[in-house]
């Protein structure tokens, strides 16, 4: 077989691209990723390498610094935009790294889109999906199910899919404790109850011994230190060459090294970012109507005022406009 090429274009976009509006298409939830494509040479065959996060679970590939992080990142999320409605599936986009994520913003599945230095925005989010884990609990502990999977089967009215993608783990621990704690606890608990992490990170160290157990699947591309990829992988007649994209998974109880997707062909970034913009446009498209919930925010006097108001019987009315203030006063 011929050695694995440079650059591998996803089957899903030409497979789920649409100018159709599919907003009122009867869709399953389908969250099957087919990320690259493996090089077995012991069996001379290449096969697909799929990632089901219903079955799997949470994904965290590590990599240096200019190896992919951001484009998988990215090939994931908008495969999973083109395969599943916005009813059925929301994404929370952290952006952590260099702002790279930026675009995705603009997928109508994408709740927010928080950096690291948007401390109030990151604080509701922490606040939202742990509120989320507990009624989730509550709602399959009536039911007396096990897991996401198993609660949408029998629910009348099923749960959405939720994905939160961490870009640049590394820097959560200067987030303070309690924003890392939260993260961990979000990989132990939430992929049961229907919440995913997909995060990146630079060093094995990126991400707390004791959570790496949170995620299934580990993925390393090309690391400085080789120390890192063994503490991560283990030990393994491969190393990730210095080539984007070229990494190292265990498929079929073994290591072997994959070529991962892209969504685009390209030639440098700037043609890349502009494909992928107007990929994102078709997805808006399909979805003209629909648009995941943003974080709410309330600006703190306006909010202080509205409470006294309602518990006095008093009628409130705001008036705001233009940048910060107008924004927090109305959300909407």
């Amino acid at each position: 077989l011929p050695p694995l090429p440079l650059h591998l274009i996803s089957p899903c976009v030409q497979k789920y691209v649409s100018n159709i509006n599919r907003e009122e298409q009867s869709q399953s939830l389908d969250l099957k990723i087919k990320i690259g494509i493996v090089d077995i040479p012991e069996e001379q065959s290449q096969e697909f390498y799929e990632i089901d996060l219903m079955k799997d679970g949470n994904v965290a590939f590590f990599a240096a610094p200019g190896f992919g992080k951001t484009m998988f990142l990215t090939t994931v999320l908008i495969s999973l935009a083109l395969k599943n409605s916005v009813e059925m599936l929301h994404f929370y986009v952290c952006d952590f790294g260099n702002s790279g994520l930026i675009p995705l913003y603009g997928i109508p599945h994408t709740a927010d889109y928080i950096t690291m230095d948007d401390t109030e925005r990151l604080g509701k989010l922490v606040r939202i999906l742990g509120e989320e884990i507990s009624r989730r609990k509550k709602l399959f502990a009536r039911k007396m199910v096990q897991n996401f999977e198993v609660y949408n089967q029998s629910a009348g009215e099923p749960l959405k899919a939720i994905v939160v993608l961490v870009d640049h783990y590394d820097v959560v621990k200067e987030a303070g404790q309690e924003i890392e704690d939260f993260f961990v606890r979000l990989g132990r608990d939430g992929a049961g109850l229907g919440i995913y992490m997909i995060v990146t990170a630079s060093r094995q160290g990126g991400i707390k011994f004791s959570a790496m157990n949170n995620y299934k699947h580990k993925i390393t591309g090309f690391m400085i230190e080789r120390a890192d990829v063994i503490g991560i992988m283990g030990r393994s007649n491969y190393f990730p060459p210095e080539i984007p994209g070229r990494v190292l998974v265990k498929y079929h109880n073994s290591m072997s090294l994959m070529q991962m997707y892209t969504l685009v062909p390209f030639e440098n970034e700037l043609e890349y970012n502009q494909k992928i913009g107007v990929l994102i446009g078709q997805i808006q498209k399909m979805y003209p109507t629909q648009q995941a919930p943003r974080i709410r925010f309330q600006h703190l006097v306006a909010g202080t005022y509205k409470k006294w108001a309602v518990e006095n019987g008093r009628n409130y009315f705001s008036v705001a406009s233009g940048g910060g203030t107008g924004r927090t006063l109305h959300p909407d």
